[in-house]
């Protein structure tokens, strides 16, 4: 009986680390700490709203409705990685390819 026990005790001890790491990591709130998600993010909110390019104004406006939005996604991080084209409007410097794709769902 014994061996039977040691022989299994290394696979249950295998077992319940990974149940514990597992559980450990779907608890944890989701908290974004690089600009890229948060560049993303407004530049689908924008193109949501049917603007590819925005103005100083609508730029602090879209800022401001992000940040006031509790959606695990907000950390204090103002819109990162925008850049002003020659005209003064606001454009994301992220690939804009991949908010056309990801905006129909």
């Amino acid at each position: 009986m014994r061996s039977r026990v040691r022989r299994w005790l290394p696979a249950l001890i295998a077992l319940l680390f990974v149940v514990a790491v597992c559980v450990f990591a779907l608890t944890q709130t989701l908290r974004l700490h690089e600009p890229d998600p948060y560049a993303y993010r407004a530049s689908l909110a924008a193109l949501k709203d049917g603007h590819i390019t925005l103005s100083v104004a609508e730029y602090q406006q879209l800022a401001a409705e992000l940040a006031k939005t509790d959606d695990g996604w907000s950390s204090g991080m103002e819109i990162a990685q925008w850049t002003r084209t020659a005209g003064g409007r606001l454009v994301s410097e992220k690939n804009p390819g991949y908010a056309f794709l990801v905006l129909p769902l």
